[in-house]
């Protein structure tokens, strides 16, 4: 018995080192090279183009900008909206002419604004009201406490 489970194991390494030396040859299909390089100064203009028009937005980060035909580019772009204290995202199609001149052809805010959540700033009562407040739930608690026994007879500390 011990001579076949020595055996079964032998036959399992076995396999496992075979089967690493394998290699499989089929198909595989090629990657297309979206990792095409894009000046900074094409990014930059594109963001100055649109921080023109939504001048409370600041740049957070690029996701992505890939370059079409004719010197369109199609991006996406996350900005900090500095007023409402919310994050935008803006997915934007532009053109850069031969003179370096930016066209936003189309812009698109890939993610609604919650405004439910946004910074609200705080709301204070006036002194008199909390006052008020506080006295009249004082003289509840004292309205409904339980009347306090009183001992006459306390023989603390002695033996009786």
């Amino acid at each position: 018995m011990k001579d076949l489970v020595i055996l079964v194991l032998v036959i399992i390494v076995g396999f496992l080192i075979w089967n690493s030396r394998v290699t499989v040859s089929g198909y595989t299909a090629p990657v297309a090279n979206t990792n095409v390089p894009v000046p900074a100064d094409v990014i930059q203009a594109i963001i100055d183009k649109v921080r023109q028009s939504k001048p409370d937005e600041y740049p957070i980060e690029t996701l992505f900008i890939t370059p079409q035909a004719d010197g369109v580019y199609t991006s996406r772009f996350m900005f900090y909206n500095t007023r409402k204290f919310l994050g935008n995202q803006y997915d934007v199609i532009a053109k850069i002419g031969a003179d370096g001149a930016v066209n936003i052809q189309n812009m698109t805010e890939s993610s609604k604004e919650d405004t439910s959540t946004g910074y609200k700033p705080d709301v204070y009562k006036p002194y008199e009201d909390i006052q008020n407040n506080s006295v009249s739930q004082l003289k509840a608690v004292l309205a409904t406490r339980p009347e306090t026994p009183v001992v006459t007879d306390l023989h603390l500390g002695t033996r009786a």
